[in-house]
């Protein structure tokens, strides 16, 4: 569907108000999230690096001792089971009495007391693990805004090729609560692969906080890592800290959908003041448009009306005065046009007339060449006929003719009453003795083979008028179907006193050629031009010359292919040759017309000639020509 102008416009302007907005709402949207990422992000990981402080010499040692005694104590797991810990699970390490055991050791209690005052660290009281209440900031302090969902102490998993699963050795819930189902020491856990914080710490010995928040079945949170070190500086467990961010990641949701409606207002607006402008913008270019088709289709009186004093107005009246200007000039171009036009008919005239003259003086000479070709081939024939006849006259006549006399006396010896028997011994031994000496001289035979021999070269003479009278009669415009290979054989035969000093002609005919309807003169018209230039091609090129003639045939088309090896044709020729009077050939020895008369002929006939060569490695000229089905290949149809 082909839009308007006006509609094009109110695209462009929606197209790039929206992406104005789209663009600038979603980088503020993204430069938001990222300050408060990194807001929260710094305010954890300064509580963490705060919160380390409160581990001291004591607290590590018995984070060393629990270490060391789960590891002992753990149920053996297989690495496979351990692997299959969906990310975010827990695994079991401990029996439940072995766990029950290790949550009332002094060294467990120590650390839970301490997970938990970093946890709650903004209120005015902890309550103690298991019981009790541990004094914090005084009463009138208010409640820290940033809540921790988790603080637990990990450390890594004896065995492991990376830190990803972890072993959480004390949480400081580790009992089940109202919002908590607790975590019992030694557990393990695959982290999140989201926000692989633990994996991090534990690869750097660094603090590191979460690169952005996770939301999974515990809640909404940024997390962070405290490595804590021995006296070697070696990591041996990490406090782990997890921001309970839901409330932030709400604002941030508010923030986003707020954009969004934002932007529907901006949207709306958008298309109303566009429509607007598209309007304003379209209508004079539409009353333009309308003016200009209406000159299109040849309405000279055409005006716009259009008033307004920008652009628009001034090219309105410009195009006013265009179509002034264009209606004068037509009329006068017309008239023009009316006596160009008997000018040119007259030229076109004279020019057919010359392009006649110039086509029949080649067929001309090409006539006149075959001519002077066909009395060389028919005065060889002649000459031993001729012979022939002579030595039947001189040599076989007289003894046939004294026989003939003979044999005459003896029927009137034989009818004389008065002759003698001695009379009529004597003209029978005459008889007798010449038909002996016939006999000897074996007349017979050489009669025979003497006009054996006329009779071939008359045969011979005759095929070269049949061929010359078929071939010669250019004139011929009817056409009927015809069988390929007859048409070069008649050239050929033609043509030989052309090419048998020069070149040795091999046939291969394809099998199965079938016929085509083509006027066979014209055919035989090109196949002797493109012999006969081979033939120059060879002469004084090479000695021992060849020409290839093949015949092929597909579904549609029949493939007339002559290849020679003489002295090829350059690349910058290769694509003139078939104009008219280009010609390589020396002065008087070529018009130029031949390929072209030939290509035109093959255009009549529906198919066309094509031709490949390489200086010095000879030429390949291939003539195609169509195929034609049997219900009209006996047509009266004419070529021109």
């Amino acid at each position: 569907m082909q839009l308007s102008f006006r509609y094009k416009l109110l695209i462009l302007f929606v197209s790039v108000s929206l992406s104005v907005v789209g663009i600038g709402g979603y980088f503020l949207y993204m430069r938001t999230y990222a300050l408060v990422l990194d807001q929260l992000g710094s305010h954890i990981l300064d509580m963490g690096k705060t919160a380390s402080y409160l581990f001291g010499p004591e607290e590590r040692a018995a984070i060393m001792r629990l270490t060391e005694q789960t590891r002992r104590d753990a149920i053996k797991l297989d690495p496979a089971k351990i692997a299959a810990v969906p990310e975010g699970e827990t695994l079991k390490t401990l029996k439940p009495e072995v766990a029950k055991r290790y949550m009332a050791s002094p060294d467990f209690l120590l650390i839970v007391q301490k997970l938990r005052q970093i946890k709650y660290a903004s209120r005015s009281k902890v309550r103690a693990y298991p019981k009790g209440d541990l004094p914090q900031n005084p009463k009138d302090e208010k409640e820290d805004p940033f809540r921790l969902s988790f603080s637990y102490i990990a450390v890594p998993l004896v065995g492991a090729k990376d830190y990803t699963p972890s072993i959480l050795l004390v949480d400081s819930n580790p009992q089940k609560t109202e919002d908590n189902d607790g975590l019992k020491p030694a557990t393990i856990f695959r982290e999140v692969s989201a926000d692989p914080v633990l994996k991090k710490t534990f690869s750097t010995g660094q603090a590191t906080r979460g690169q952005e928040f996770v939301n999974d079945q515990w809640g909404t949170y940024l997390s962070t890592g405290i490595p804590l070190k021995d006296t070697t500086g070696k990591t041996f467990a990490i406090l782990g800290l997890d921001l309970d961010v839901a409330s932030e990641v709400n604002g941030l949701e508010q923030l986003r959908w707020f954009g969004f409606a934002i932007m529907g207002g901006i949207f709306i607006l958008t298309i109303l003041l566009s429509l607007y402008a598209a309007n304003q913008i379209s209508r004079p270019i539409q009353i333009l448009r309308d003016g200009a088709e209406k000159v299109r289709e040849g309405d000279l009186t055409t005006q716009v009306d259009l008033k307004t004093k920008d652009e628009l107005g001034v090219l309105a009246t410009t195009f006013n005065s265009m179509v002034v200007q264009i209606r004068d000039y037509t009329e006068e171009l017309e008239q023009k046009v009316k006596d160009r036009t008997a000018e040119l008919s007259q030229a076109l005239n004279q020019l057919k007339a010359s392009q006649t003259r110039l086509v029949q003086s080649e067929k001309m000479a090409m006539l006149g060449q075959m001519v002077a070709g066909v009395a060389h081939e028919i005065n060889t024939p002649l000459g031993y006929v001729k012979n022939n006849l002579m030595s039947v006259i001189e040599d076989v006549l007289p003894p046939v003719t004294s026989l003939i006399t003979l044999g005459q006396g003896l029927e009137q010896v034989l009818k004389d009453e008065n002759a003698t028997e001695d009379q009529m011994n004597q003209a029978l031994g005459q008889l007798t003795e010449a038909i002996d000496e016939i006999a000897d001289m074996e007349l017979t035979e050489t009669a025979k083979d003497l006009t054996d021999d006329a009779m071939f070269g008359i045969q011979q003479i005759s095929e070269l008028v049949v061929s010359l009278k078929d071939f010669a009669r250019l004139d011929q415009a009817k056409t009927k179907a015809v069988d390929i290979h007859e048409c070069i054989e008649s050239a050929l035969r033609i043509g030989q006193d052309k090419y048998k000093d020069y070149a040795q002609v091999t046939k291969n005919y394809g099998d199965n050629i079938p016929k085509i309807k083509c006027s066979p003169a014209k055919i035989n018209q090109i196949i002797l031009n493109l012999l006969n230039n081979s033939v120059d091609a060879i002469k004084d090129h090479i000695e021992s010359g060849s020409i290839v003639i093949t015949t092929t045939a597909d579904d549609q088309n029949v493939h007339i292919t002559m290849q020679d090896n003489g002295k090829g044709i350059t690349a910058d020729h290769l694509n003139q040759i078939f104009e008219p009077f280009f010609t390589t050939k020396g002065a008087g020895v070529g018009t130029g017309l031949g390929l072209a008369i030939s290509n035109q002929i093959a255009e009549e006939h529906q198919g066309h000639i094509k031709a490949e060569s390489k200086e010095g490695e000879g030429a390949t000229f291939t003539i195609v020509l169509p195929i034609h089905s049997d219900d009209d290949s006996e047509a009266d149809t004419k070529v021109t």
